[in-house]
């Protein structure tokens, strides 16, 4: 990678294309409540890198037109796709889950008299 940029911008900017489609998509999932299994979120990174790279080799050059949001749209789709084509254990956190452990931590500060 670094030979084929001419500066350091170049250079960061070719990094952030292969690292923002990558790790942004699992992470804002997490965040968002979503759990899944590595087997999903690996197929789903590896589906952004291959999405990023042959972006860059036939559309970036010839357009000008930047890899990361197709490539991270290629990770959420095959991501999700994984997750539920191969039927993963986790999904969306429910709100009755976080109730549940909020009613636990209440009646162990009440037992404790915190």
């Amino acid at each position: 990678m670094s030979l084929g940029a001419k500066d350091l911008l170049k250079l960061i900017l070719l990094q952030a294309n292969f690292y923002r489609p990558i790790v942004t998509v699992p992470l804002i999932l997490a965040i968002l409540g979503f759990r899944s299994t590595p087997k999903a979120v690996g197929l789903g990174m590896a589906t952004g890198v291959l999405g990023a790279i042959i972006w860059q080799i036939t559309i970036t050059r010839t357009t000008g037109i930047d890899s990361v949001i197709p490539a991270m749209g290629m990770n959420f789709i095959a991501f999700l796709g994984a997750h539920y084509l191969l039927k993963q254990p986790g999904g969306w956190i429910s709100r009755n889950e976080d109730l549940e452990l909020k009613e636990i931590r209440r009646k162990k500060k009440v037992e404790t008299g915190l």
